[in-house]
């Protein structure tokens, strides 16, 4: 009986948090409706066409995305590490040794 309601349990708990997915994609939908209707008019005629390639190339361009995001940064951090650099070269050069 133990062993029952705990399967049962995590099971409703389960469902419960996939309905909230499911709700925060559908609120996220319902906002790109309402500011980018035509937008969203091509996702879902495309959707309708071929779903399995338009979220391949979706899930490609997600990650392409982070991919570049994550470059920049990297990039911008290597700038602020070299000004630094280079302002600390400076000082050393015009320090006085005694």
């Amino acid at each position: 009986m133990g062993l029952t309601s705990a399967v049962f349990i995590s099971i409703v708990v389960a469902l419960v948090f996939q309905l909230s997915s499911n709700a925060d994609y559908k609120g996220k939908y319902v906002i790109l409706q309402g500011f980018y209707p035509s937008i969203s008019q091509q996702i879902d005629s495309a959707y309708i066409l071929n779903k399995d390639s338009l979220i391949s190339r979706a899930q490609i361009n997600i990650v392409h995305q982070a991919e570049l995001l994550d470059a920049e940064n990297n990039a911008n951090q290597a700038i602020r590490h070299s000004e630094q650099a280079k302002k600390k070269v400076k000082r050393l050069k015009e320090r006085k040794i005694n």
